[in-house]
């Protein structure tokens, strides 16, 4: 992986590079939180771990990464290289999970049709904003989401046929990652099982354990937008919890993706209810849904 990445970047020079020169010269950064094995194997280069973090160990994805990266930079005026708090800006961190859901999208869109799609997403609003849950929360999320639907009317696709089967579904999707700790064993020897990385010749199907704890995928955190409650409830008024991800100051409008089928909502600055000075792309807010002029629209906007 890390060669193909390497390849990328040296073809694009005037002058030969080796080794690990040209990575490093574009990610002079170092990733946090590694393992002391981690920290043996890597040395200069070591931010390209980080880059594996938010990927499913697939060059597309690394490259998906780095020109994203190369355009959000751009716009702002370019850059010399990637520091790790270009890596951590929220806009990045936006776009990579909604190209990371592009792809869930599209493979699942080949067997399923738009409609069933939006159930999956909406699944995820009953999680109550948890990143990481037990398989008590997952059922609890599970149940609630069947009576949701049931009580609407709504036809679940197939692959809700049980909480076993989606469990497996997600697992499949590699949206999730079961967490096998047994007790008394340390954080730091907990084994993570992700689907992409359990997958061999011999084995192109492995399946999830249950009675375990889970995560969702780092890179699909905001796509999904969990980490936070989806839903509160302000004076007795229902408010949508949702992610701004996209700005144009000098128009005074920007646009919300979020709520129970993560909806895009066309909102204007004069519906803020803080200073838009201090509004950022990546920032979390709670908002009213009203329809205006026949349109439906963000209003009433605070900090999330």
């Amino acid at each position: 992986m890390f060669t193909v990445a390497e390849r990328l970047l040296s073809v694009q020079q005037t002058e030969s590079t080796k080794n690990c020169e040209a990575w490093a010269k574009y990610f002079p950064f170092r990733t946090q939180n590694l393992t002391a094995v981690e920290l043996s194997d890597v040395d200069d280069v070591n931010s390209f771990l980080l880059f594996l973090r938010y990927s499913y160990y697939r060059p597309r994805d690394i490259s998906a990464m780095m020109g994203t990266m190369k355009e959000i930079l751009s716009r702002k005026g370019g850059a010399d290289c990637v520091k790790a708090e270009d890596f951590n800006d929220p806009s990045f961190h936006d776009a990579h999970a909604d190209y990371l859901l592009g792809e869930i999208r599209d493979q699942l869109l080949f067997y399923y049709s738009q409609e069933e799609f939006e159930l999956f997403l909406q699944f995820f609003s009953h999680l109550n904003g948890k990143r990481k849950f037990s398989y008590k929360e997952f059922l609890t999320s599970m149940n609630s989401f069947v009576a949701d639907c049931s009580s609407s009317g709504k036809r679940l696709p197939q692959f809700f046929e049980s909480a076993e089967i989606f469990l497996q579904f997600l697992y499949e999707q590699n949206v999730i990652c079961y967490i096998e700790n047994d007790a008394g064993m340390r954080d730091a020897e907990r084994f993570i099982r992700w689907c992409f990385r359990e997958r061999t010749l011999s084995n192109l199907s492995p399946k999830v354990r249950t009675h375990v704890n889970y995560a969702i995928f780092p890179g699909l955190t905001k796509a999904l937008n969990v980490g936070r409650p989806i839903r509160v409830v302000k004076a007795g008024v229902d408010r949508d919890v949702g992610t701004i991800i996209r700005l144009s100051g000098l128009q005074g409008y920007g646009f919300i993706r979020g709520g129970a089928k993560q909806s895009e909502y066309y909102f204007k600055f004069d519906q803020l209810r803080f200073d838009a000075a201090r509004l950022r792309i990546g920032d979390k807010v709670t908002y009213e849904v009203r329809v205006k002029y026949g349109k439906v629209r963000a209003e009433s906007i605070e900090r999330g």
